[in-house]
């Protein structure tokens, strides 16, 4: 039955095919769904690279950050959040998080953090290229936000991460981490997901 209703609706009333207008009339089309490139940028020689302040705003519920770098020394990679320039370091990001290794990958909690992990540069790996991929919910929204994502160093180690920072605040922006010396060179792109 549901069926030939919906044929019904490509149909005129005297049973010919509907024109443009009807069909348009009855089905609503959404032109503009997907990702939409809000900022990209390059950054050479830092320890962490900040999203420009506002990026976040009631525009786009849901955002996408992909950062690409290289590192040359060991250390962690961090993600914050921020708010008219300022990080988030209190202790309310919990996460969890998957190694994939060639050996079998721990898995690890972290509640109540400062910071999020989101990868790992290894020990004796030097000038590699790591891919930090970030899905960050409601940032904007005076709620908990909530992060999923992956990263790779190009190596042989993979991290799969989820989390939440835990305060009900409206974040601007957010800040990329890393604990060795620098980033020597990468660039970063932020995506809004249309509503």
């Amino acid at each position: 039955m549901a069926r030939s209703r919906d044929i019904s609706k490509v149909l005129s009333s005297n049973t010919t095919l509907a024109t443009d207008a009807e069909v348009a009339a009855t089905y609503q089309t959404k032109a503009t769904a997907g990702l939409v490139l809000l900022t990209t940028a390059s950054f050479t020689g830092v320890a962490s690279v900040a999203l420009p302040d506002n990026s976040f705003s009631t525009t786009y519920d849901h955002y996408k950050i992909i950062y690409k770098f290289v590192t040359p020394d060991t250390g962690s990679i961090l993600f914050r959040l921020r708010l008219a320039g300022t990080n988030a370091v209190g202790s309310n990001y919990n996460y969890y998080d998957v190694f994939t290794t060639t050996a079998a990958g721990p898995s690890r909690q972290g509640a109540t953090d400062t910071a999020m992990f989101v990868g790992l540069h290894d020990s004796g790996v030097v000038n590699r290229n790591n891919i930090v991929e970030i899905n960050v919910f409601n940032p904007f929204i005076a709620m908990p936000t909530t992060f999923q994502g992956n990263s790779t160093n190009l190596t042989v180690r993979g991290v799969q991460f989820n989390g939440d920072h835990t305060l009900s605040t409206s974040y601007d922006s957010a800040a990329l981490v890393f604990t060795g010396s620098s980033m020597s060179s990468g660039s970063y792109s932020l995506y809004g997901f249309n509503k």
